[in-house]
């Protein structure tokens, strides 16, 4: 007959918070077109020297809720993460996020990475129960509305 050793093991009780490091003004309440969204995104991320992956929540009547880095590259990369880009989102209750990056050498133009990048996004965010309203491409001159681009991507 074998016996079977009795062990017990912790396991951590854990919370998770957001926790607000600053804040941004902006001049609008709700983000009503691809406009509003480049502008602030273009004033966040417009100059940074390494391509930038953020997002902005909105609640369920377009409100931002917060806007928050999920990665900062190199020069011309940036690994997107679903987990980063959605951590953020899920924890404010988002109803519907806006994603966007900035290209450092100045050209807007979507890339195919960027492009089939959209598409795995608007995927999860479709099984999370959140929307992906668009994906903005910075430089800083421009704002690109992949959205605009290619609207079928958005169609889930």
């Amino acid at each position: 007959m074998t016996m079977k050793a009795n062990f017990t093991k912790s396991i951590d009780v854990v919370s998770l918070k957001l926790i607000r490091e600053s804040n941004i003004e902006v001049e609008f309440d709700s983000i009503t077109d691809q406009h509003l969204a480049i502008k602030l995104f273009q004033e966040q991320l417009g100059l940074n020297d390494r391509e930038t992956f953020s997002v902005l929540c909105l609640d369920s009547k377009g409100y931002p809720t917060n806007y928050s880095i999920a990665h900062i590259g190199t020069l011309n990369n940036t690994i997107i993460s679903n987990r980063e880009i959605f951590k953020v989102a899920v924890l404010s209750n988002a109803n519907s996020i806006i994603v966007a990056h900035n290209h450092p050498s100045g050209n807007g133009t979507p890339s195919k990475g960027d492009i089939s990048n959209t598409k795995l996004i608007v995927e999860a965010g479709e099984i999370l129960g959140i929307k992906v309203l668009d994906h903005i491409i910075i430089s800083d001159t421009e704002g690109v509305s992949i959205r605009n681009l290619y609207p079928h991507i958005f169609e889930c």
